[in-house]
């Protein structure tokens, strides 16, 4: 269990790096809805085929989880950058995503574990992660909506640089580090 989950994390970083990417050519609401798409409807169907016994049929599973966490992960990042303004981005997105991982990450195994214990159903957390699917495909539809596009946040990132041409004049009496 520990390799197979280990490969999976693994995955995640470059599925997220090209989601990430296209998001910026291709926008990042229909590439989140699709993410939370897969999540919800994979969900169940993952967990499943995970509890099917084969290793192959694990691996498929957790390859599915790998896409849907992977989409999100990728965009999610350079949306909330781009929801964010510049004189709070840092502390925001450090406090509130460090809050909501500590609280969803620390929870979530005890609900699920919960979960499986009132139905008797193992497949059971599929249907949470389903469910936090719904929402997030919610959610990211109303952030994306608000957020600037990227080709727009690159317009104004140049045309707020100072000139690279203009000259800036050095106070009198100083004299530059090259004429020694």
């Amino acid at each position: 269990a520990f390799k197979i989950n280990s490969a999976s994390m693994l995955a995640v970083t470059p599925v997220s790096l090209f989601f990430g990417w296209l998001s910026d050519h291709v926008g990042r609401k229909n590439l989140l809805l699709a993410g939370a798409a897969i999540g919800m409807v994979g969900a169940v169907p993952f967990f499943m085929l995970m509890q099917g016994g084969s290793t192959a049929m694990i691996y498929v599973g957790q390859a599915g989880f790998v896409l849907a966490i992977g989409i999100q992960f990728g965009v999610l990042q350079a949306l909330m950058v781009e929801c964010t303004p510049p004189e709070i981005r840092c502390t925001t997105l450090a406090i509130g995503n460090n809050i909501a991982w500590s609280f969803l990450g620390g929870f979530t195994p005890l609900v699920a574990t919960w979960l499986v214990y009132r139905t008797g159903a193992a497949i059971s957390p599929g249907l949470l992660i389903a469910a936090a699917a719904a929402v997030c495909g919610r959610d990211s539809q109303t952030a994306a909506a608000q957020a600037p596009s990227p080709s727009r946040l690159a317009r104004s990132a140049i045309a707020a640089r100072p000139s690279a041409t203009a000259a800036t004049p050095l106070p009198e009496g100083t004299a530059s580090s090259a004429n020694g």
